[in-house]
């Protein structure tokens, strides 16, 4: 990569991961054998479940750390300490999932980016009838079990708004964060049917996707949006390993907006910029 490279990552609250991982693997070993999550977090803690990398301090793991300390292990603050600045090495911005309309703007400011640039809409969400509540007593049992993820997210969590005030001032925030909102509903109007997500099906992959407008050449030189007949993507959010989807299926015409998501898993910590041209048959869908 250039050397004047942007590194920006997401992190997702530990609880809620840990809550939509079980749903989502629950049958795999390590979690098949137990009849909830909490059946899992007091009786599952063996050598496999501490070493899985879709189980045990996913966010660690997907940084590029080991996910093996416990709240027991020995030297855990150095442990945690030395993640902690490694990411603040390597990244040059932490985003927080749960804020995602703020991460947006936060991202915006630090880029010099426009409002246009980030705006974004989900194809797809988690069926209503798959979410279960955790109760304060799991949350801390999750916290505990994947102690070193939640020490990175309560870190990056106050870095994040550090910034937000540094870079971006809380009242500032609010009023782009209403501006952003806006856009979101004029393209989700323009490109979704009946304007909204729909919930993934049931046995499929419970994943939410985003797609945004992506500024690009026209015929009209200064126009920030390029309409195609054939699909030329040049932006997504991704993750290494996860298959792109693509959300011409559901806009109205085959001439539209290029705009591109990818399938983001639940529990993944990931959030990549890419950048690529890909060609898609207008009338298929497909790639």
């Amino acid at each position: 990569m250039p050397k004047d490279s942007f590194y920006f990552s997401i992190l997702r609250h530990p609880v809620s991961m840990m809550e939509s991982t079980f749903m989502f693997f629950r049958t795999i070993t390590t979690f098949s054998k137990f009849k909830s999550l909490d059946d899992f977090l007091d009786n599952g803690q063996d050598d496999r479940s501490l070493t899985h990398n879709h189980v045990h301090n996913t966010l660690a793991f997907d940084l590029g750390y080991d996910n093996t300390a416990t709240a027991d292990t020995s030297g855990l603050e150095t442990i945690v300490n030395k993640v902690i600045a490694g990411i603040e090495k390597d990244f040059h911005l932490i985003l927080i999932t749960e804020y995602f309309d703020e991460s947006m703007i936060l991202l915006k400011h630090a880029l010099c980016w426009s409002l246009d640039d980030v705006v974004s809409f989900k194809i797809n969400s988690r069926a209503n009838e798959t979410l279960t509540s955790v109760t304060m007593t799991t949350a801390e049992k999750i916290k505990k079990f994947n102690i070193l993820d939640w020490r990175i997210y309560q870190h990056f969590n106050t870095t994040f708004w550090n910034k937000v005030r540094s870079l971006v001032g809380e009242e500032e925030m609010k009023l782009e964060v209403s501006q952003l909102k806006e856009l979101q509903a004029k393209l989700s109007n323009t490109c979704l049917e009946g304007g909204q997500a729909v919930n993934a099906k049931e046995n499929a992959w419970q994943t939410e996707s985003v797609c945004g407008v992506v500024p690009g050449e026209t015929a009209h030189r200064g126009a920030r949006e390029r309409r195609v007949s054939r699909f030329k993507a040049a932006m997504h959010l991704s993750l290494p390993g996860i298959p792109i989807l693509c959300c011409a299926q559901r806009l109205r015409c085959n001439s539209f907006e290029a705009c591109v998501a990818s399938r983001l898993h639940p529990s993944s910590s990931w959030f990549r910029l890419y950048a690529g041209i890909n060609a898609l048959n207008p009338d298929t869908g497909k790639i």
